[in-house]
């Protein structure tokens, strides 16, 4: 279950994850960005872009946690997914 500090990506178009992250670290200093498979570049963009051109330096990245998960298809086979965390932190000014 995500918190609400955390951005699950998915296939919505990548500004709307930016504009979901630059909201939330207006309310707190650390957020997540979570995304499974073959989201995960779109993931790094999210992160890059609040990391580089949003903020100005005022982000960095704090942790990278990556993982494979089990995930049961409905057939009820399961498949071997990967998946990262990018935990990013703001810094005081």
């Amino acid at each position: 279950m995500a918190s609400e500090n955390t951005i699950l990506v998915g296939s919505k178009p990548i500004r709307t994850y930016v504009t979901v992250g630059m909201s939330l670290l207006k309310n707190t200093n650390l957020i997540i960005i979570k995304a499974r498979g073959k989201i995960i570049s779109r993931a790094v963009d999210v992160a890059e872009l609040l990391k580089r051109s949003v903020t100005e330096g005022k982000i960095v990245v704090k942790d990278i946690t990556i993982s494979t998960e089990t995930v049961t298809r409905e057939d009820g086979r399961t498949n071997n997914v990967s998946a990262i965390e990018i935990t990013l932190e703001k810094v005081a000014e």
